[in-house]
């Protein structure tokens, strides 16, 4: 879903996914928020996410060996910024939050944080 120009002149969009079947259980969902403001040439975006995924192995099929459930959490924003003609300066930070367990032992949870600076001059 994706509507432009919303609340505060923002556009906002959300996705929705949920895939199961004989190996897997898994569900995805996101929310992100974008503005544009000085005639286009700042850009901002906000985004929320989440993912809850389990492993659905039977007991008589020797090809799956997953046993894993577990769920993510992550957020993050981009700003970009056109200066002046032929310079684009970008920002842009994520963060992700994973717990899972494997057959009721809980497993250590993974922090990552990812930033990425971007200075660009056309010709």
């Amino acid at each position: 879903i994706r509507q432009r120009d919303s609340l505060l002149g923002l556009d906002l969009s959300a996705l929705f996914v949920a895939i199961r079947g004989d190996r897997t259980a898994s569900t995805f969902m996101s929310l992100r928020a974008r503005r544009a403001l000085l005639d286009g040439r700042f850009d901002g975006e906000l985004e929320v996410g989440a993912v809850d995924y389990a492993d659905r192995c039977g007991g008589g099929d020797s090809t799956c060996t997953g046993g894993l459930d577990g769920r993510t959490l992550r957020g993050g924003g981009q700003l970009a910024l056109v200066p002046a003609a032929g310079w684009l300066l970008l920002t842009d930070y994520r963060f992700a939050w994973n717990a899972a367990e494997r057959d009721g032992v809980e497993k250590p949870a993974i922090r990552s944080h990812t930033v990425f600076l971007r200075a660009q001059r056309a010709f």
